[in-house]
């Protein structure tokens, strides 16, 4: 092809036929930029083609994500609605006689309304997206401002949690260790290295200590807090789910 125009541009200057030479040189030119036209629209096609291929890779691991997502947060729901109901019976004693409340399996009670579990969220995929850059491959702006939502809400999630754990740590806990056997309460927990102590006590005096109806109290608040936060983490990743599935 290039001998092919070279001929013809030696013939024109041979023939000194300015006016042909110079719509030949013209046509030249264009042909040229009309290359470079179309080669430069094959390889934002081919990039085109590699991003989509890209995106939808992404939305699919998105969608395993958070899939597991939602039904860890399902546990942790599950897990404070026992927190809750547990510890909302040991409120209903508070005042009440030793009687009735013998009644109870307290140590049983103590222990289901402590374990308390943090959740934990399947990260992997979103954080690639955030350090690699990749986020904007993501053509949907609503999936983005989801996604934005999502980690704003962790962060609630987790100062929710933090003061969940640290009233549980720092008050709950030592006001138990003063007051009743954290080895009776350990040993519903089918740990395998916790037996009941052979010590006498009774565990029905803090029934009416207003320090352990306040502890309940707050630990409670805490619990509702804890739990408020994991209903929204809920919300945002069932309305991610939901964008990615559209998509």
């Amino acid at each position: 092809m290039i001998k092919f125009f070279r001929k013809i541009r030696q013939k024109l200057l041979s023939e000194n036929d300015f006016g042909k030479y110079l719509l030949y040189a013209l046509g030249e030119i264009l042909l040229v930029v009309i290359g470079i036209l179309i080669a430069l629209q094959v390889n934002n096609w081919n990039e085109s083609k590699k991003i989509s291929r890209q995106e939808i890779a992404l939305i699919e691991n998105l969608k395993s994500e958070f899939k597991v997502n939602l039904e860890n947060l399902e546990e942790v729901k599950t897990q404070n609605q026992v927190i809750y109901n547990c510890t909302n019976e040991l409120k209903s004693l508070i005042g009440q006689e030793n009687s009735i409340i013998k009644e109870h399996n307290v140590d049983s009670l103590l222990l289901y309304a402590i374990l308390i579990k943090d959740y934990q969220p399947n990260q992997f995929v979103l954080s690639q997206l955030k350090t690699g850059e990749k986020l904007d491959i993501i053509k949907s702006e609503k999936l983005k401002k989801l996604l934005y939502e999502w980690d704003k809400a962790l962060n609630g999630k987790t100062e929710a949690f933090n003061m969940l754990n640290t009233y549980f740590m720092n008050s709950l806990i030592p006001f138990l260790d003063e007051n009743t056997s954290v080895r009776n309460v350990d040993s519903y927990g089918n740990y395998g290295w916790s037996n009941k102590t052979p010590l006498k006590y009774n565990s029905t005096n803090m029934f009416h200590m207003i320090q352990f109806d306040n502890r309940l109290e707050n630990h409670i608040w805490c619990v509702n807090a804890f739990d408020n936060s994991i209903d929204t983490l809920t919300t945002i990743a069932k309305k991610i789910e939901e964008e990615i599935t559209k998509d």
